[in-house]
């Protein structure tokens, strides 16, 4: 009997090919793959299709960390998310994932590594050893030292961050919190780690755009979790392209470009011939320009973060424009969106409780700074109480990193009660789970300052899963700038101003409903809005 090989009859076999090999593949995950012992639901264990349908068809998308959370409520602490990842919800085991380096190497899992298209920078770097050497160079530039050092520069920029607000009051009534503190964290990640500060204090129409671009990465984190390719295509397309098509990706990659001219820049100004050599062996001298100016070691000032990374003992290689290019793009990405979400949810907080927790907070201001004009040092406003523990509560209840942090023992079998985890296997947690559990912190979802003070006979109990900025090797590296800024911009602007809020919803404008990496709003959020006490009514 014979087949005639027609353009219809290959269409089935090909999908006939497919239908088999989703079969093959679901039987063999459900019952053969070495996860297929973990409980959890079939589908989820089957299928990556499973948490496709939660993040990106489920309306408003970024839901599948509710799911998770659901999926614990029936099968308990230890559940299988996908074909080939565990969550686990104990912050108990916190420490045996995120562990020091004395625990083991923990490398991270390549689908979560490539979330925003940074392979060679830091958050992106796969394996512990190549990410050990690469966090080194550039730690002292995060270090406390360094930190004191442009500690003025900071508090000028909140005063800047006052004025912008003033002139609002003035012209509106109104000040919106979300993009004018980014706007302030922006201006100091850039002020501190690149030539080229962004000045979007200066400039509102210019702050709302990058805080788009950033809002843009975060809106397509889920697509990119199930996609991981598509940061890395749509970086080889023209912005022009990108504009037609999704706005929201020609934002990132006019971003990254933007990010690759300043690296390129300051290869142009760092390199000489001698640095040119060395890296002609690693295919990268191409790209790098052909003409000298200074050494390397002849750099005037504080270096930016690029010249620590080329002042560094890493290799060649490891010096390259492009791994330049997304070290810029994710210190940039992260040091903006995150602080200033944080200072808004701290400010939503401090005047929603205008009762309990601001007039203390104005009082102990007051007190520490009784010339509002005069900047204090943040040694100083470290030691007020109560502004720490609103700190400490704000970046505890806002819960800010949503998304799930898969980490890999590459050569370690890790055991959670009875449940054998073999080395290779990528398991994760949330930090919401551990900041907003209601055996550790009690009504975890009110905003009660008062947990950190002395007084509380649990703080060093609590203290134990105080984890904003994750722990062990992956925590977040810029941690001490980020206590700064919040330290300097509440200090500032609450000894300034008297607020109220208006206008604002806590569940459209405030509650986290989204896993988009960070927490996000509804998608109908106005965001928040205070004026001055004296407008009121």
């Amino acid at each position: 009997m014979m087949f005639e090989l027609t353009p219809s009859f290959l269409s089935w076999i090909a999908v006939l090919a497919i239908l088999f090999t989703f079969i093959f593949s679901a039987i063999y995950n459900l019952k053969f793959h070495p996860l297929a012992h973990i409980p959890g639901p079939k589908l989820a264990a089957a299928t990556q299709w499973y948490e496709f349908y939660f993040d990106i068809l489920k309306w408003p998308g970024g839901q599948y960390m509710f799911e998770i959370d659901r999926m614990h409520g029936i099968y308990g602490p230890i559940v299988r998310v996908s074909p080939h990842e565990v969550h686990i919800k104990d912050p108990e085991w916190f420490e045996t994932l995120f562990c020091t380096a004395s625990g083991g190497a923990r490398d991270k899992w390549p689908p979560a590594a490539k979330l925003v298209g940074t392979p060679l920078g830091i958050f992106g770097t796969i394996e512990h050893n190549v990410h050990r050497i690469r966090r080194a160079a550039v730690s002292n530039f995060f270090s406390k030292k360094s930190i004191v050092e442009i500690e003025p520069f900071i508090q000028k920029e909140a005063n800047k961050l006052c004025d912008l607000m003033q002139r609002q009051f003035d012209r509106d009534g109104v000040a919106e919190l979300r993009t004018d503190y980014f706007a302030y964290a922006a201006d100091v990640i850039s002020g501190h780690a690149f030539d080229e500060q962004m000045h979007l204090l200066d400039d509102e129409d210019v702050a709302r755009q990058w805080r788009k671009t950033i809002g843009a990465l975060a809106f397509l984190t889920p697509l990119v979790k199930q996609l991981p390719w598509l940061i890395p295509f749509a970086m080889r397309l023209p912005v022009a392209f990108w504009n037609v098509m999704t706005p929201s990706l020609a934002r990132i990659v006019a971003f990254h470009r933007e990010m690759r001219r300043q690296a390129n820049a300051t290869l142009c100004q760092a390199t000489d011939h001698s640095f040119l050599d060395s890296l002609e062996n690693t295919g990268e001298s191409e790209s790098i320009p052909k003409f000298k100016v200074d050494t390397v070691r002849t750099f005037t000032k504080r270096p930016t973060v690029f010249q620590t990374v080329l002042l560094s003992n890493l290799p060649p290689e490891e010096k390259s424009r492009e791994r330049l290019t997304q070290e810029g793009f994710v210190f940039m990405a992260a040091g903006g969106e995150t602080v200033g979400r944080t200072l808004m949810a701290a400010t939503y907080h401090i005047i929603a409780n205008k009762d309990k927790v601001l007039p203390r907070l104005k009082q102990e201001l007051a007190g520490a700074m009784p010339d509002s004009a005069q900047p204090i040092d943040v040694r100083t406003l470290e030691t007020l109480p109560w502004l720490s523990a609103i700190i400490r509560e704000s970046l505890r209840v806002s819960a800010l990193f949503t998304a799930r942090l898969p980490l890999v023992a590459p050569s370690q079998t890790l055991t959670y009660g009875n449940y054998t985890l073999p080395a290779g296997v990528p398991v994760s947690m949330n930090l919401p789970d551990i900041l907003l559990d209601s055996k550790i912190f009690p009504e975890p979802h009110e905003f009660r300052p008062e947990r950190w003070l002395s007084t509380n006979p649990d703080r060093e109990f609590i203290n134990r899963f105080y984890v904003p900025f994750s722990k062990g090797t992956r925590a977040c590296i810029g941690m001490g700038l980020a206590y700064t800024e919040l330290y300097i911009a509440l200090a500032t602007v609450f000894r300034r101003f008297d607020l109220e809020l208006s206008e604002v919803d806590y569940e459209r404008d405030v509650k986290t409903c989204r896993d988009c990496f960070v927490a996000e709003t509804r998608l109908d959020s106005k965001g928040v809005h205070v004026k001055p006490v004296a407008l009121a009514n």
